[in-house]
């Protein structure tokens, strides 16, 4: 009998998701906020550790903001400000050593609006999917019979 070995992938959580609300005060070099004209994220750094008990992913989340602002003379300018936000979630995940674990994150959703002419309210929705990789051995039981006639 021969033995063949194979990997595959099966879902543990569909979705995990990871909500983040949080405020952003403007540095004192930008000007007042008028309007908010666009909020821009994408995901950088991803540690994750996974722990007998339970494990944790770290995101490293940069966003864009774009914004209009009035001048002394009452003219508008665009302004553009960048900024990093680290975030730590844990999750109930109970690592097994005899199995593989890969992550995949995706940015769903990243909004912004002004909260005063100094502080931006931003909510963020990350959407962690945890995968297992199980190696098995199969035994493929293989008969044939040829046909009589053959």
């Amino acid at each position: 009998m021969s033995e063949m070995s194979e990997k595959y992938s099966k879902a543990l959580y569909a979705i995990h998701p990871i909500e983040r609300s949080e405020d952003f005060i403007l540095p004192d070099s930008f000007p007042d906020v008028k309007n908010v004209i666009s909020c821009k994220a994408r995901l950088g750094d991803v540690k994750t550790y996974f722990g007998p008990a339970e494990s944790e992913i770290t995101l490293c989340v940069i966003y864009n903001i774009l914004f209009s602002s009035v001048n002394g003379d009452g003219s508008t300018t665009l302004c553009s400000v960048n900024f990093k936000d680290e975030i730590k979630e844990s999750i109930r995940y109970k690592y097994e050593s005899n199995v593989g674990v890969s992550i995949k994150n995706e940015l769903v959703q990243a909004s912004c609006r002004m909260a005063n002419p100094r502080k931006f309210a931003i909510k963020t929705l990350i959407k962690a999917n945890i995968f297992e990789t199980v190696e098995e051995k199969i035994y493929p039981d293989i008969q044939c019979e040829l046909p009589s006639d053959a």
